[in-house]
């Protein structure tokens, strides 16, 4: 089976449920949360996360993007935090199927979001088109058509998009599908991506999937 690669602040598992994703941002009980570079959480900082793995998604991502808008937070903290609300936030952005829904694999952040080529550079660059970090496989392609499942607050749908890994490589633009009333065509060998505008730390939230 084919395997994916993501470099991006997004990329999760999807069976993976929100109090696991959280904590693993958050360390073991006891011990300082620290960031990607090894550099540790502020004592108050490092509480929020640890208590965000007890809450529901939304209340969890509420909480999160506050720590996102303080002063002189490190920026190995904001990636942390980024990660850590991205990862929520998936749980609440999906794929419908006729036997369920596909939650969104990745989740990329950014303040601008460039329509001609599909990318959302926030705290980290956008890495839709790289072999997969967090050893996700793409997903069987449904036997049916899908439509977005959103539960993400306040976020709205600009752009709803499907490309490939070498066409994003190659510059190529993606392929636009519509609004989210409309049915989507998984095909194998690509990616589909939503892109939408909310009104929390980032203004643009990118959620992708890979067949």
């Amino acid at each position: 089976m084919r395997r994916w690669i993501s470099t991006g602040i997004g990329a999760a598992l999807p069976a993976i449920g929100l109090a696991a994703a959280l904590a693993v941002f958050v360390g073991a009980a006891g011990s300082p949360a620290r960031a990607d570079d090894g550099c540790p959480m502020s004592p108050a900082r490092d509480k929020i996360m640890r208590d965000a793995t007890g809450l529901a998604a939304a209340e969890a991502i509420a909480r999160l993007e506050l720590l996102l808008r303080a002063d002189r937070i490190k920026t190995c903290e904001a990636i942390a935090i980024d990660r850590a609300v991205a990862r929520a936030e998936a749980s609440l952005i999906g794929l419908r199927t006729a036997s369920g829904v596909l939650p969104a694999q990745a989740v990329f952040h950014c303040g601008r979001f460039d329509p001609a080529v599909g990318s959302c550079d926030g705290l980290v660059g956008d890495g839709t088109a790289q072999p997969l970090s967090a050893g996700l496989s793409p997903l069987p392609v449904p036997g049916d058509k899908v439509v977005l499942d959103v539960r993400l607050s306040d976020a709205s749908l600009i752009g709803l998009f499907r490309t490939s890994p070498a066409d994003l490589l190659d510059g190529k633009p993606a392929a636009v599908l519509g609004t989210a009333a409309r049915e989507i065509e998984a095909r194998a060998g690509t990616i589909v991506f939503a892109v939408f505008e909310t009104k929390g730390a980032w203004r643009y939230r990118k959620a992708v999937w890979y067949f």
